[in-house]
């Protein structure tokens, strides 16, 4: 996805040599530049992150949902199975 200018900004920030020098290794074996290559790393890792976050609200409401359900079955144990029989069967 390409911004234009008025979308962008510069950054400035400090790297390690040894990390900007593989990232930079990386980025030329895979025909990008390194800012290229850091936006790239950047968006892919902000998505991950979206993602655990959903994936984790997700697992919350269904363990809320399995809680619901297992009331719910509670709450119909004490019903007489008897009185169901032949219902539907008229």
């Amino acid at each position: 996805m390409m911004s234009s200018a008025a979308d962008t900004i510069r950054a400035n920030f400090v790297l390690p040599r040894e990390l900007r020098d593989e990232a930079q290794a990386v980025a030329l074996a895979q025909g990008m530049t390194l800012a290229e290559f850091l936006r790239d790393s950047l968006r892919s890792r902000l998505e991950e992150l979206h993602r655990r976050d959903f994936e984790q609200r997700m697992i919350q409401a269904y363990q809320g949902l399995a809680e619901e359900n297992r009331q719910l079955a509670e709450d119909f144990r004490a019903v007489d199975l008897a009185e169901w029989e032949g219902v539907g069967q008229e």
